[in-house]
């Protein structure tokens, strides 16, 4: 044999033995991926296994507490006295809102998965802002905040999910109104004929440089609104200052039965609006 040709042999040969040596490399590795794999299932069925159980037994004893607060308030238990009222009703309330907060955690886990379809049918916007300001006036007084809310007149009736849509909005709300910067809070709502807009400022909400979750950096309450106003056609949005603190919220969702384009101006506020309106929509971060 020539010295050619061993060093094509032993070329050959070395080329064999890397192409040997990677097919098994590729086997274990695909070996790995499948075991990972395998591995994340079971972790995901494992979460949602939780998620029910957590929900069950967390709704029990809610439903419990609901069931008695109505009994209270509707006299079954005799007259309590006049002074009894507001707090038998603010127990209704937090046992509400704790309720929403059960449902948006197991909603939250459902978005991420993907495959959720809302349940659309008209909403009278106009009977539902109504009592979302009710609902602020309330809270923002119980922690001495002085309210101010600008809701236009007619309001038009969407498509959407009702039970999400109030769920989204509560949560909303509520997270809001945990963090404000002053003594007054403002609520604008607006709606062009197709999307429907509220606003809460001026807030104080500092963001985490570095959360594990970024979805989940100012808190669970936001993180359910703003997945469901995202499968509500819409979103939420952050007003951020120059030093990243968030200044204002928006919660926007859109008529989903609706194919028509925008319309080119907003309703113009009511005759007992308290300060300026925002801008349109399609000035705003995210409205296209």
């Amino acid at each position: 044999m020539t010295p050619l040709a061993a060093i094509l042999a032993l070329g050959l040969l070395a080329a064999v033995a890397v192409a040997v040596l990677s097919g098994r490399a590729a086997r274990r590795l695909r070996g790995r991926l499948q075991e990972a794999e395998r591995r994340a299932d079971q972790a995901v069925r494992a979460r949602d296994g939780f998620f029910d159980l957590a929900t069950h037994e967390l709704r029990s004893p809610l439903a419990a507490i609901l069931g008695y607060q109505e009994l209270l308030q509707d006299g079954a238990y005799g007259d309590l006295g006049s002074d009894t009222g507001e707090p038998i009703t603010r127990i209704g309330r937090s046992a509400r809102h704790l309720l929403h907060l059960i449902d948006g955690v197991v909603e939250l886990s459902r978005l991420r998965a993907g495959g959720v379809v809302p349940d659309i049918e008209p909403v009278n916007t106009a009977v539902l802002m109504s009592g979302i300001a009710d609902a602020f006036r309330s809270q923002t007084r119980d922690r001495g905040i002085e309210p101010r809310v600008d809701i236009p007149r007619g309001l038009p009736t969407i498509g959407s999910d009702p039970d999400r849509l109030l769920r989204a909005l509560d949560l909303f709300l509520a997270s809001a109104i945990k963090h404000p910067d002053g003594g007054s809070m403002s609520l604008d709502v607006r709606s062009d004929g197709v999307k429907l807009q509220l606003r809460i400022h001026p807030t104080d909400i500092s963001v985490p440089d570095q959360p594990d979750d970024p979805e989940l950096r100012l808190g669970i309450r936001l993180a359910v609104a703003g997945r469901v106003a995202e499968l509500l056609g819409g979103g939420l949005d952050l007003e951020t200052d120059d030093d990243g603190v968030v200044r204002a919220l928006r919660l926007h969702v859109r008529d989903l039965l609706s194919h028509t384009g925008l319309p080119p101006t907003l309703p113009e506020p009511g005759p007992d609006s308290e300060h300026s309106r925002p801008p349109p929509f399609d000035d705003l971060p995210g409205a296209r």
